[in-house]
């Protein structure tokens, strides 16, 4: 068969003709098993009724332990016969009704065929019901429906239907149906050929079988892979060779999805009389011969007259003809009256304005020999093509069709039916590895070699507003450039789709890149001139900057999610199986990131340019410090066919760590600005922020996101009343554990502790087992004054908490220590810590209590310094350490470790507030001010929350 490719929504699809010839069985192995035995057409407008053909061996008696309880399919019996050119398929197949469901699946019989090519011959039909036969023939016959199944898929096949319900069917049954079909293909010139997937385990079958018979005086070819044995065919009694595998297969190797598809095919037999490539080739040559195919000043050869006329170039002219081919001829796969194969005329493509890719590469091959442009038509396999050159040389291992132009000594790959191919990338290679040229000589197959392409799969433009403040949320602006397929797919979605519908594809585009991007504008335009399509976007991102000791520091290279490759070599197995990289594929980035204070003080670390071979993928980055800010650029090119040797699998690995390891990054000034240090009134600094965020509201104003994430931001500007009002707004469509908590926070940072109580107790009927929020529930409850319900809640969570027990005691130990428990909190975190030794969480506890609640401080110092060591985000036992340090009148080194806490976190409104204080008792009073100016603008509640640890800012 040679079905063709067809845009569905400018994405390729491959289209198979129709074949099944078995029952409408539903479940997924059966489908195996009946597009194993299926056959691709047949001849005839009604079914033949007659005796089964005398060269089959009948298949042995059922085995009543099997029909009763063994396999579903009891019996696939599938035989073959190749003789002058005509190939005769048998089937005997049966399945037993084994649940009620199955009475459905199985409740008819139905059956396709073509009425160009043999003939359907029903055998049997019949039910076995305890030994005993009903015929399901007695007195009926299929029902032909003639109707094309394929036109929701843009087909024409030709194929007729013959359907027989399965009258009286019980659970318990056996359905056994018996045919055969004849085909004969004169686009095959006398030859025949064969394919037949083969099922193996752990699919069940009670007997399987595959049959292979041809006169021992033919020219047969026959082989099965991959690592399919198969046995020698014998003579048999009447002279022919006969071939006979047991089928289920032994159980196949499991192969990773990364390994190239030769590897990951289902295991498959050919059979067939081409002797080589070549012999196929000159088959296939006259039904692409262009002779006279163009009448003169008929219509297609005024189109060539045009294209002649508007430029000399033959590139140009090649570009102008395909691209002609493929937006002025819709897709329709014909299949009828020898369209598998024969393509119809340039003329009647021209007409009726559709066709398949076989009349729209005769119509594009026409045309170009027309304007003497050397070209040739080619067989292409889409999917799989790794392995075409280790098939069996037949038709049937090709599935399309396309033109091979070569101008100044370059070949170019023109398909008709790809979609938005213009000049710029006439060039470009398609991911088809060996193709077979059709020519009256014959020819063998040739290889594809992958080129650059011009111009990018997808180009990304984007500028990354962040002058406002590292701290602060990004703006972006920017464009998403497709070609090719994407781009004629977007074209269609801003034809046919509501923009709400195109804004939800331009988000999806977007965060395959940036996973928290939030979307507040966008557009889509098309350029038919150039095939471009292109997304335009608007949006907002978190901040990206870590803070970490030595200050704040971007890291910024996107390469790290454009080289993907994470190979699974586990099993021993596998270790010789190279890794496939998934292409062609190019991609360009841009980004523009423009900095606050101009980009002053702002530095790139590490290496900004690379060049070289990662993974198989050839990457491309430059990046400097430009105007205001800093630009990135990347591309990245994703060969087709590219591999990952099996010996060097592991090194890429090493080496592509090693690459993420050393990525450049930009380094803010130590002394960059704040948003909480800004000095500005009001919200103006804030404005464009604002207005983002208004967007994003508009864009889903019944979704709770929005709300949440302005209130997030409002809290964190200062804008406490905004805050409220988007928190009350975002509970009041969906309340979440998550923003009843947030709220809580604010609640008691003013003071409102009956407000607080009431979001955690919301919270808390959400989710009841919560033990964090049962421990904030009991830290209200001592701030109300009601310690023993606090305590009383500590031993309700405690006597739940499980193997969780050090966790929940760590929750709920500062609230032991306000309820004046202090020396029981430290003793319960000692039992903790003898739980999870070396946990940074609970030595930091222990290290803060002993600080805050002045309960031996020189203890708490080891705890503190080895918190410190452990944890991943050292800011608060740094933070806790300077606590001890300050309560022991060290204030140098109480000074250092906020100074440390403050480099990694910023924000830490406690460290802030601790220097501030230091400051001020070593006469620092401009800097302790600033300091403090700035806790007390992050966390309103600090000068109260430190004043219960006795510790009273000067002023």
């Amino acid at each position: 068969m040679l079905p063709c490719t067809v845009m569905v929504f400018g994405v390729r699809e491959t289209i198979l003709p129709k074949t099944t010839m078995l029952p409408g069985f539903a479940r997924p192995f059966l489908a195996l098993l009946l597009a194993s035995i299926s056959t691709p057409a047949f001849a005839g407008d009604v079914p033949l009724y007659q005796p089964a053909p005398a060269w089959i061996a009948p298949a042995p008696p059922l085995d009543s332990a099997v029909v009763a309880k063994g396999a579903t399919v009891v019996l696939l019996d599938q035989q073959v016969r190749i003789e002058t050119g005509t190939v005769t398929t048998y089937a005997d197949t049966a399945l037993r009704a084994d649940t009620p469901e199955a009475l459905t699946q199985l409740g008819t019989l139905s059956s396709v065929w073509s009425p160009d090519k043999g003939d359907l011959i029903v055998h049997r039909a019949i039910i076995v019901r305890d030994g005993n036969e009903i015929d399901l023939l007695a007195g009926r016959k299929f029902t032909v429906l003639q109707r094309e199944r394929g036109l929701e898929r843009r087909m024409l096949d030709g194929l007729f239907t013959a359907t027989l319900p399965v009258s009286g069917l019980q659970v318990g049954d056996l359905l056994r149906f018996v045919y055969s079909v004849t085909r004969k293909d004169a686009a095959l010139r006398g030859h025949a050929q064969e394919l037949r997937p083969l099922i193996a385990a752990p699919t069940a079958v009670g007997f399987g079988r595959l049959r292979v018979t041809w006169p021992a005086t033919e020219r047969v070819r026959w082989q099965a892979g991959p690592k399919v044995v198969l046995p020698a065919p014998v003579r048999g009694s009447g002279g022919d060779m006969v071939l006979t595998l047991t089928l289920p297969l032994p159980k196949r190797d499991p192969v990773p999805d990364d390994a190239p598809s030769r590897f990951r095919r289902a295991p498959l037999f050919q059979v067939g009389d081409f002797a080589d490539w070549p012999e196929v080739s000159r088959t296939f040559a006259p039904l692409f011969a262009t002779d006279g195919l163009i009448a003169p000043d008929s219509p297609v050869a005024r189109e060539v007259a045009a294209i002649m006329a508007a430029s000399p170039d033959p590139r140009t002219r090649s570009a102008r003809a395909l691209e002609l081919v493929q937006s002025r001829i819709s897709y329709l796969l014909l299949g009828m009256n020898g369209g598998n194969y024969q393509p119809q005329t340039p003329a009647e493509t021209w007409e009726k304005r559709y066709g398949d890719c076989k009349a729209k590469s005769l119509l594009l091959l026409s045309m170009l020999r027309a304007m003497g442009i050397t070209s040739e038509a080619v067989l292409a396999l889409l999917k799989g093509g790794d392995a075409l050159s280790e098939a069996l040389p037949m038709p049937a291992d090709f599935d399309h069709v396309l033109v091979r132009a070569i101008i100044d000594g370059q070949d170019l790959w023109l398909d008709g039916t790809g979609a938005s191919s213009r000049l710029a990338d006439i060039a470009d290679v398609p991911p088809l590895f060996h193709v077979l040229p059709l020519r009256p000589a014959g020819a063998d197959l040739m290889a594809l070699a992958w080129r650059k392409p011009e111009r990018p799969n997808l180009q990304v433009t984007l500028t990354m507003d962040e002058s406002a403040g590292i701290d602060l949320p990004v703006l972006v602006d920017g464009t998403m450039a497709f070609k090719g397929s994407s781009a004629a797919m977007l074209a269609l979605a801003k034809a046919q789709s509501a923009p709400e519908k195109q804004a939800v594809l331009a988000s999806a585009a977007m965060s395959a890149y940036f996973e928290d991007f939030n979307l507040t504008d966008s557009s889509i335009s098309v350029d038919s001139a150039t095939g471009i399509s292109t997304i335009h976007v608007q949006g907002l991102l978190p901040a990206p900057w870590r803070f970490v000791r030595g200050g704040a520091r971007l890291a910024m290279d996107m390469a790290q999610r454009m080289v993907k490759y994470t190979p699974d070599r586990a099993r021993p197995m596998w270790r010789a199986l190279p890794v496939a990289v998934t292409g062609p594929d190019t991609t360009e980035m841009t980004l523009a990131f423009k900095l606050p204070d101009g980009g002053k003080g702002y530095r790139i670390e590490g290496n900004p340019q690379f060049s070289g071979v990662l993974a198989g993928q050839i990457l491309d980055r430059t990046m400097r410090l430009e105007g205001d800010g800093i630009v990135l650029h990347l591309r990245r090119d994703a060969p087709a066919g590219a591999e990952v040797a099996p010996a060097d699998v592991a090194t890429e690995k090493a080496r592509l760590a090693q690459f993420r390891t050393r990525a450049p990054i930009v380094r803010a000034p130590v002394d960059a600005a704040r948003y909480w240090e800004d000095g500005t009134p009001g919200r103006a600094r804030f404005a464009a922020l604002d207005a983002a965020y208004a967007l994003v509201i508009a864009r889903k104003p019944d979704e709770a996101d929005g709300y949440a994430d302005r209130a997030r931001f409002r809290r964190a500007t200062f804008d406490r009343k905004g805050a409220f009002a988007d928190f009350a707004k975002a509970l009041s469509i969906e309340p979440t554990v998550a923003l009843y908590r947030e709220r809580a926070a604010m609640r008691e940072e003013d003071g409102k502790y009956d407000a607080a109580m009431i979001d955690v107790l919301a919270a808390l009927d959400i989710d009841p087992a919560n033990t964090q929020l049962a421990a904030a529930r009991a830290h209200l409850l001592v701030k109300l004054g009601r310690k023993a319900e606090a305590l009383a809640v500590r031993q309700e969570a405690l006597d739940n908490a499980g193997t969780d027990r050090a966790l929940v005691v760590a929750r709920f130990a500062e609230m032991q220590a306000e309820a004046g428990e202090t020396p029981a909190a430290l003793a319960a975190l000692d039992e903790a810590a003898l739980e999870k030794p070396g946990n940074p969480e609970i030595l930091n506890l222990r290290c803060w209590l002993r600080g805050t609640r002045q309960a031996d401080p020189t203890a708490g110092l080891k705890d503190c310094t080895r918190a410190i060591e452990l944890a991943d985000l050292p800011g608060e036992p740094l933070d806790s350490r300077a606590m001890i340090y300050y309560r022991l009148g060290r204030m140098d080194e109480a000074l250092a470790d906020l100074d440390a806490a403050l480099e990694g976190a910023p924000g830490q409104s406690g460290s802030l507030f601790m220097r501030g204080v230091i400051r001020a008792g070593l006469e620092q009073p401009e800097k302790a001010r600033k300091d403090l100016a700035a806790a007390r603008r992050l966390a309103p509640a600090v000068d109260r929350q430190y004043r219960e640890f006795g510790i009273v800012a000067p002023f």
